[in-house]
């Protein structure tokens, strides 16, 4: 699994594809916890197919926040986002992803931390450094 960083617009986003195609990698940007809820499924998308354009030559994984409802996981599998956080309950879990397959989309239970960009001072340096550690 790659390592994740938080991202909260298309400027986070450079600079941490930035970092990995530096280091010759692939990345995973997660969106913010329940970013789903601010931005929405659709920003998110764009933000990545923008992202994955300028950069095609780094592999990108995507993770979208959909927070507990699943009407915003739903949003994002009609968006086209292929990795979603979801944290409803199990039961509705289980429902999200039986209909995340017909998307060729998956629930995402990556728990490892992740780098929020926006708590650094330093963003390409500490992506750099995030990124050179595993």
């Amino acid at each position: 699994m790659r390592r994740g960083i938080i991202i909260h617009g298309i400027d986070d986003a450079r600079t941490a594809v930035t970092a990995a195609r530096s280091l010759n990698m692939g990345i995973r940007l997660v969106s913010a916890p329940g970013a789903v809820s601010f931005g929405g499924a659709a920003w998110f998308a764009e933000i990545i197919a923008a992202i994955r354009t300028e950069f095609p030559d780094v592999t990108i994984e995507a993770v979208l926040d959909c927070g507990d409802t699943p009407g915003h996981a739903l949003a994002a599998m009609r968006a086209g986002i292929k990795s979603i956080r979801f944290t409803g309950p199990r039961r509705v879990r289980e429902k999200i992803t039986a209909i995340a397959k017909q998307y060729d989309a998956a629930l995402d239970d990556d728990d490892e931390p992740a780098l929020d960009i926006a708590l650094s001072r330093h963003p390409a340096n500490d992506c750099l450094n995030w990124l050179a550690e595993k």
